[in-house]
């Protein structure tokens, strides 16, 4: 499975995924990256409640998924990012 779990805490949903997913995400581009956090974001954040979505591989922060856009910082919605 690659989402091993999802939990928040106050307004942050924390997003658990495997290293396979991570390893998955290794060669994408730049773009397909943001498009892949930013969708995942902006469907989280849209429930009542959470305003930021932090990922975490394996249980651990980690600096990115595929080696462009640092994730160790939760993340706010951006729709304008998805056209």
């Amino acid at each position: 499975d690659d989402i091993l779990s999802v939990s928040t805490y106050e307004d942050t949903l924390f997003v658990d995924v495997s290293s396979n997913f991570k390893d998955a995400c290794v060669g994408m581009s730049a773009k397909n990256e943001m498009l892949l956090v930013y969708s995942i974001v902006n469907t989280l954040t849209a429930m009542d409640g959470i305003i930021k979505v932090q990922f975490l591989v394996e249980g651990e922060q980690t600096d990115t998924l595929a080696g462009t856009i640092c994730i160790s910082d939760p993340f706010l919605k951006n729709y304008g990012i998805i056209k």
